[in-house]
């Protein structure tokens, strides 16, 4: 058992021996690349320049080579670079609505226009009642131009349809100038004495006097009241006639 630890022993150390040879030789070896190395670069210039000077052949070509030397890198220039300024987040600008108008749609049929609306037209009032009376002629007789004061002749014709006599207050021509009724003028030609119409009519014929010149109309009226509201304004006419034109020079 000894025996064979000592040459294991043995073994290692001259494993170790070798390994230690192997590396001094590298060492050495290295060594002397360095200072070959060393010695090529160190060569003076005015050695070669002679050298070239004399006789540039003389010297081989591979005695002059020269190692070329580590150039630094230029160090780098520091630039004042500012640092980046912030900048601000660009707002939301609100955008304006636009007033886009909504299309009107016309209908092709379009619905027809409502009613008007009811006005409210009083009805005209009825004519006064003549009591059954009807008007069949009335005129003048010459004109249309009369002096002053002059008679004036008319006549008239008025049926009776009531089927009986009909009373009035007052029967006559009432004259009109400038659109108003002259009553001082009226010229009464029946009634005062409880008159009345009989059944088969009145044909009459009479005058009137107008004293002012000027432009008149002339129609046959009758009252139903008394004759003394008939005559003092206060009763109620009623046209039987159209207007006459006559004018008084």
């Amino acid at each position: 058992m000894n025996k064979t630890l000592s040459i294991v022993v043995i073994a290692l150390a001259a494993v170790m021996i070798v390994i230690l040879g192997f590396v001094f030789y590298l060492m050495v070896t290295d060594t002397l690349v360095e200072d070959s190395a060393a010695q090529a670069t160190v060569i003076p210039t005015e050695v070669i320049a002679e050298a070239t000077k004399d006789d540039s052949s003389a010297l081989p070509t591979s005695a002059v080579e020269i190692q070329p030397t580590d150039t630094v890198p230029p160090s780098p220039t520091p630039t004042n670079t500012l640092p980046p300024t912030e900048t601000p987040l660009p707002t939301d600008t609100p955008i304006p609505p636009t007033n886009t108008p909504v299309p009107v749609i016309i209908p092709t049929n379009p619905p027809p226009p409502p009613p008007p609306a009811p006005t409210n037209t009083p009805e005209p009032a009825p004519p006064p009642s003549t009591g059954g009376l009807v008007l069949n002629h009335f005129g003048i007789e010459g004109g249309p131009v009369f002096p002053a004061n002059q008679p004036i002749w008319f006549n008239f014709d008025i049926a009776n349809v009531s089927g009986g006599p009909v009373p009035f207050g007052a029967l006559g021509v009432m004259p009109k100038k400038d659109g108003g009724d002259r009553q001082d003028w009226y010229q009464n030609s029946w009634g005062g004495n409880n008159d009345s119409i009989p059944v088969n009519g009145l044909v009459w014929r009479d005058n009137i006097k107008l004293p002012e010149g000027g432009n008149y109309t002339l129609r046959l009226v009758i009252c139903f009241d008394s004759y003394q509201a008939c005559t003092g304004g206060q009763g109620g006419w009623v046209t039987l006639s159209q207007e006459v034109p006559v004018t008084i020079g």
